[in-house]
Order: C-alpha cells, then structure tokens, then sequence
C-alpha cells in the first residue's frame, strides 16, 4: 500500500508543473466552452441547464447542438458557483483534470509495466506542450477521456465483484454519456465481448459457468447503465429536444470512401505534430522522435492485437472507427484523446519488441530517450510560462475585444438577435440574444439561408476573418460601429 502511495505522489509531484505553467484568466474565441459555462451557470442557480439566449437553427448543424449534455456542466457547476466566470480558476480546475486523468492512466499502465516505463510514458506524453496549451480550453475532452478510461477499468475489473459494485460501474458508463455521447461506444463494445464470449461457449473455449458468469455480470451493469441513463436524461436532466438526432445527422455523408482516407491521412499527422515544437536549430530531432513513436505505434498494434488486451483493442478499434467516419476532423487529436492510453499501451509494446545488442543496458538507453524527448519541450514549454499573463489572441479578452463586448451590452436594446460566427461566447458575456450564420462560403447562399433567423445586426469578429463583412455588404446592411476587434452592423430589414 505504501509502495503504491509512494508512486502516485511521485507522479502527481512530476506532472505538477501542469498546476502552475500556462494558468490564464483568458480564453480564446472558442465558443463550446461558452455553451459549458453558461449552463453550468444555470445549473449552479437551479435553472433548467439548457436554457440559454442562444437561438439555434439547423442551417448550421455543424457549428454545435441547441445545448449540450448535462455531464461536464455539472462537473462545472461547483467551480461556477464559487468563482464565477474566473477563468484562472477554471484553468486550475482543468488542469487538476488533466492530473487526475494521468493518474488513471498510469494506473492502467502500471498493471502491465515497470514503473520506470509507466511514469516514463506519462511525462512524454502529459509534460508535452500541447496538454500545456489543451488545459487551459474549458472544454469536456479530458474530463470525458477520465470517465472514459474508468468505465473500462471498472468492467475489466468486474470479476468477483459484488452486484453494488457493478450498478457503480452501469453509473459511470452513463454519466461518461451524459459528458459525450460517444461514450455509447462503450456498452456497445461490451456487449460485442459478450457475443464473442458466447460463441467461445458454443466453441468449448470456455465453461457453462464462465459464461453464465459473464452474461449475469454484463447485464447488471448494462441494464443498470441503461436505467441510470433514462433517470438522468429524462427525470434530473430532461430536455425539450433530442440530442442523439442532432448528433447522428453530422454522420451523413455521400462520399465515405474519401472521406475516410481523408480523415486517416489527418488523425496520422495530427499524431505526429504531438511530437514536433519549437526547438530551433535542432529541429531535426523532432523529426526522428515523430517518426519513431508512429513506427512503435503502429509494430505496437499488431503486437497488442494478438495478446491478451482484447476488450481495450476493441474499444480502439470501435472508437477509431467512429472518429474516422465523422466527416468532420478539423479539431486534431482531441477527438483521440478518449484512446490515448490504449494508444501509449501500443507504443510501450512496440518498444519492447525492440532487442539491444549484448551489452547493452535497455533501461539506460530508455532513459537518454525519455530524456531527449522531454529536452525537446523544454523552449515551448518556457516560453507558455513567461506569456502566461498575456491575454490568449484571437479572444474576447484582449482590450479591444473587451471594449466590443462593452459596447454591445450598452448599446443593443434587450431582444435584439445578433449573429455572428462565434454567438454562444457573444450570449455568455453580453447576455444578448445570438445565433449562428449559416454554414458555407457562397455569401448569397449565406444570405439567403439567414432570412430563416431574421437577425437585427450582423456582428463582424475581425481576427476571425471577413466572411461577415462580405455578408454584411452583399446584403447592404449599415456599419454602425466598430473598433480594432470588431464591427457591428444593422441589418437592413431593421433599419428604422
């Protein structure tokens, strides 16, 4: 016990750089973290979660859903209701998320490797400069991999367990729903387990009793999950609309084929620019670190496809799928954040396949590698510590943004829609009514699709472009003001 105690403060004493480097009282335009906090703010002053004075319309299904799940609204909610919108706070929160997930998945590694190899991994990978930069979005990607990872490893752990044991494991399978509902992806790959476990039944690979066992314990916690998820959705969290319709529909495509190699050739160098940062003139060896992790990565794969990790090859593989039949891949790794762990699991398997020559110590070539890694992260990760006070660009802190937002919570008269291309952020310091543009870059196409929600003025986010601008003057609306961030335009079916 003491020994494990041991390890996990070494790691949380390792990763607490995360606590104190890149902790801002800003955030950039983003918009989903918006759509959080205003309904985390609902939640912490017992309003219905969903309501907001976003207006939503299907031109642009892509942009987001009417409202969120409840899931990371509520783990939110807390923090909301104690500081407010301080964004420095909600940085530390996400970070001890952050902490508290490397946590879990050195757990997971430590079951299987040394703990020289598994607190290795968790520094290449989580003193990394991109989870410096990915703490500080207020999204539900890290909170939602955490569930995720712990859902697996309460139904890997599921043997011999008591029947409140596993109606915990049903609770934190829904609740990982509740936060993304990809997490459907889960019960799904445990009832293909169960199928796979029958036909070894059928096969004599394994006794009566075995599978009596499994299918009574996998239908405790699926039918609990089930029950837990129709309690949240429709009695603590009920809503005016489905979600899962809204989802489903982003999935329509017409040329999967493409698409799918597509979206391969993407989510491969997105792995890849995990590895590649600033290190000036010895940027070469970024090169040899990105092609060396992909090459165990891949040697990994196949090694662990045949080895006795089958339920979490299976959730790999299922998860990928979905991720690589999503037409939409411009958010970069964070949708494979939730396999992450599979994926190092993968990468240390590869690099045990690797044989030394005699002679060699492997731990202390080990070492000079972690080693080279880490130094790479060194200038990036300094200078995210030395901007830490500077407002993120493009964003609604920065002078001029602030000066915008002032303007248009003095000025715009109560009711007045405004849309814009980030209105969710717009709503949630304006507390003005917003919607979205519609989707596309044929500006009378645009324009036309707009008459659907009839906004009072088009607001125009400078750093974001000029497809507003473009609008605003194809459709002859009136420039009323505007400063170094922004402009604001009374649509012409308005003008008085």
């Amino acid at each position: 016990m003491k020994k494990t105690l041991f390890e996990y403060l070494l790691v949380i004493l390792l990763l607490s750089p995360l606590l104190f480097i890149n902790i801002r009282d800003s955030h950039d335009w983003g918009d989903d973290f918006a759509g959080y906090l205003r309904q985390a703010k609902n939640i912490s002053e017992g309003k219905p979660f969903y309501q907001s004075k976003f207006e939503f319309h299907d031109y642009n299904p892509v942009y987001s859903p009417p409202y969120y799940s409840y899931g990371f609204p509520l783990l939110l909610a807390p923090v909301v209701k104690a500081y407010g919108l301080d964004f420095k706070a909600l940085d530390r929160y996400m970070s001890l998320w952050t902490i508290a997930w490397a946590l879990l998945i050195f757990g997971y590694l430590r079951r299987y490797f040394s703990l020289f190899t598994s607190v290795s991994f968790i520094l290449l990978f989580f003193l990394n400069p991109f989870f410096f930069d990915f703490k500080t979005n207020v999204i539900s990607d890290i909170p939602f991999a955490f569930f995720f990872l712990l859902s697996l490893f309460l139904y890997i752990d599921r043997k011999s367990k008591s029947i409140f044991y596993q109606f915990l494991a049903g609770l934190i399978i829904a609740f990982t729903i509740g936060i993304r509902g990809v997490g459907v992806v889960i019960p799904l790959v445990i009832l293909l387990d169960l199928f796979i476990k029958c036909i070894s039944f059928l096969l004599k690979n394994i006794s009566k009793e075995e599978v009596k066992s499994e299918i009574k314990e996998t239908s405790i916690i699926l039918f609990s999950a089930t029950a837990y998820i129709l309690i949240l959705n429709n009695v603590i969290f009920p809503t005016p609309a489905n979600l899962n319709q809204h989802f489903i529909g982003l999935f329509r495509y017409e040329h999967y084929s493409d698409m799918i190699l597509k979206n391969l050739d993407v989510y491969t160098t997105e792995f890849n620019n995990l590895f590649h940062h600033d290190v000036g003139k010895y940027s070469f060896s970024i090169q040899y670190t990105s092609a060396f992790m992909l090459v165990l990565l891949v040697i990994g794969f196949v090694n662990t496809l045949l080895s006795r990790h089958r339920f979490e090859m299976m959730v790999l593989i299922t998860f990928c799928l979905v991720v690589v039949l999503f037409p939409y891949s411009n958010q970069g790794f964070r949708y494979l954040l939730p396999v992450l762990p599979i994926l190092i699991l993968c990468i240390i398997q590869g690099a045990s396949s690797i044989q030394t020559a005699p002679g060699y110590n492997k731990t202390f070539l080990a070492l000079l590698f972690v080693i080279f890694i880490l130094l790479q992260y060194k200038k990036e990760v300094r200078m995210m510590r030395d901007n830490q006070t500077t407002p993120i660009w493009p964003g609604p802190f920065t002078e001029d943004s602030r000066k915008a937002i002032d303007h248009i919570k003095s000025a715009i008269p109560e009711g007045a829609l405004i849309a814009c291309l980030k209105p969710r952020a717009i709503e949630l310091f304006t507390d003005q009514l917003t919607c979205v543009l519609p989707i596309g870059n044929d500006i009378p196409d645009i324009a036309n699709k707009l008459k659907v929600a009839k906004p009072d003025y088009l607001l125009s986010i400078k750093d974001l472009g000029t497809r507003v601008d473009s609008l605003a003057h194809y459709r002859k609306d009136s420039l009323i003001w505007e400063n170094n961030a922004c402009r604001l335009y009374l649509c012409t079916d308005h003008q008085k």
